[in-house]
């Protein structure tokens, strides 16, 4: 299904005026755009894996990265991990945002502010954001959406990286070269494994864990635009 945001917007103007537009129309769009860049960064990816793989040719990994006669192609190989960690980084921590961003869209799109005391943008969570829709059973659907934020396994291993690089130290990437001739993908990107506050992940490839990340928070963004106009309407 299709969300249509201009009617949403125009429907939270026409409840409670143009000032409560203009803040949900940035933070819907702020929602739109973080999806789209971390669709961005994720195809970057792809593309610097495929040229990299191009120009790898048939040779082993071990000689551009450790053995290269030529120091340059050493020296071009560490920079493109430096690119790919650079739009890992950025891909997971614009993920990461979204759980935030969703929080705020909803809240301002039903103007929350009207239960309890006013929020202002630096007090805005998932959190507050569930406890004042659970004041009205209508709003139970949307609650839901945005508490299975918490729930997806996907989004939870982003919401680990991204806490991770941000608090502690970023789990670098490393590549992986299949030599059995077995493997779909000759070259893979992997997440190493890491501990976050007690809670152990394990390596994954950034297939396995950014391609479902996206889908789930775009198609939740969505999901909850949808469920916005109806409770608008």
């Amino acid at each position: 299904m299709i969300w249509d945001t201009q009617a949403t917007l125009d429907l939270v103007q026409k409840q409670f005026g143009r000032k409560q537009r203009d803040a949900a129309y940035v933070c819907v769009s702020s929602v739109n755009q973080r999806v789209r860049y971390a669709a961005f960064h994720y195809a970057t990816i792809e593309a610097e894996l495929n040229a990299f793989q191009t120009k790898l040719g048939d040779r082993h990994l071990f000689e551009v990265s450790h053995g290269a006669d030529d120091e340059q192609e050493e020296h071009d190989y560490y920079e493109f991990m430096d690119r790919v960690g650079a739009h890992a980084v950025a891909c997971v921590q614009s993920i990461h945002a979204l759980e935030d961003l969703l929080s705020a869209m909803v809240y301002r799109c039903l103007n929350l502010d009207t239960i309890g005391a006013a929020l202002d943008e630096h007090q805005l969570s998932l959190q507050k954001t569930v406890t004042r829709l659970g004041h009205d059973p209508k709003y139970a659907k949307v609650m839901s959406l945005l508490q299975s934020l918490q729930t997806d396994n996907s989004f939870a291993h982003v919401d680990a990286l991204s806490n991770k690089a941000k608090h502690s130290a970023i789990v670098r990437p490393w590549i992986s070269q299949d030599q059995t001739g077995t493997r779909a993908d000759p070259l893979l990107f992997f997440f190493g494994e890491f501990e976050r506050r007690g809670t152990p992940y394990p390596q994954v490839t950034f297939k396995d864990v950014l391609v479902p990340a996206l889908a789930f928070v775009a198609r939740t963004r969505t999901d909850i635009g949808i469920e916005l106009t109806a409770l608008l309407t």
